[in-house]
């Protein structure tokens, strides 16, 4: 909250994209990614790898780089040049700076222990704390956390997943409202309790405006060429932080559990995007009737009325 004398200095730090882009270089990824994957994965920010047809670059690679002599010049830079009794940076009227790094149980063996130590050492204070998915959503929907661990794991096709890219359900919620409830397009709704409107010409807003483009592009290739121009500004404005790109992950099937792919992109929606209408039993255990009735099932059209009921 800018209007809060108690976040007022944090909220401004936040939004000062080269207090973000410090935050980034100070990083040693390869550290996290060699202690926590064996090495499988490579420095990346958050977005489509290599094998999308969306990959970029700039925005995948930007601020990735170890480089805490940079990140130390960035701070300084931008007016953190006074140190408290620890050696910890403070505001620059003096005060002094903490930062929690939020994270649930799911991501306590994450790489947020090299985080707060890689701050650390160019100054910045930051706490690590496992907090309950229920707490964290408290904080998140209330704007009260400063940082957060997450993952990222459909980024392949960002104009079916924008995390990273536009404010979503845990992202910028001010934003995410305001968007959500048809602000683009003028909907009263949209400006009820807990929304906030982004400025005309805000970069932010910019990416919501191409994104609508993207949803409603004619082809592949013209919502590739307005997505880049998304993670273009993403790449400039580093809106979230990554870490690695993601690891291969191994999944067991049974012997007669058969069309299932050899290789799948791996993420919230997997298996659905294996195509598992597809997949079938070798030699079923289920009773003659009841595989008589699942065929029927895939090859006829059941009819139904207004209410859902067949008929």
């Amino acid at each position: 909250d800018p209007n809060d004398p108690k976040t007022e200095k944090k909220w401004e730090l936040l939004n000062d994209k080269r207090f973000r882009r410090a935050l980034s270089l100070a990083i040693n990824r390869q550290d996290i990614i060699d202690a926590i994957s064996d090495g499988l994965g490579e420095p990346a920010q958050v977005g489509p790898g290599k094998e999308s047809y969306f990959y970029h670059e700039d925005q995948q690679k930007g601020y990735t780089e170890f480089n805490p002599d940079r990140a130390n010049k960035i701070l300084d830079e931008i007016g953190l040049k006074e140190r408290d009794s620890e050696g910890y940076r403070t505001f620059k009227d003096g005060t002094r700076m903490v930062w929690y790094l939020d994270l649930i149980p799911n991501f306590a063996d994450g790489p947020s222990s090299f985080v707060i130590a890689d701050w650390k050492k160019v100054g910045i204070n930051a706490i690590e704390r496992e907090i309950s998915f229920n707490l964290h959503n408290v904080l998140l929907r209330a704007r009260k956390h400063d940082f957060f661990i997450w993952g990222d794991g459909d980024g392949f096709n960002p104009v079916l997943k924008s995390y990273g890219f536009i404010p979503s359900w845990n992202q910028a919620l001010g934003y995410s409202h305001w968007y959500i409830r048809g602000g683009l397009y003028g909907n009263p709704e949209a400006n009820k309790v807990g929304a906030i409107e982004p400025p005309p010409g805000h970069p932010i807003r910019r990416s919501m405006e191409l994104f609508e483009d993207a949803q409603q592009a004619a082809n592949r290739h013209e919502q590739r060429e307005i997505i880049r121009a998304v993670q273009d500004i993403m790449a400039e404005e580093l809106w979230a932080i990554g870490i690695s790109t993601p690891f291969p992950d191994i999944a067991i099937v049974k012997k007669d559990f058969k069309n299932v792919p050899r290789k799948l992109i791996y993420g919230y929606n997997t298996p659905s995007n294996g195509g598992p209408e597809t997949f079938y039993f070798e030699d079923p255990t289920d009773s003659p009737g009841t595989i008589a009735q699942i065929k029927k099932e895939m090859t006829e059209i059941t009819t139904m009325d207004y209410r859902g009921r067949s008929l």
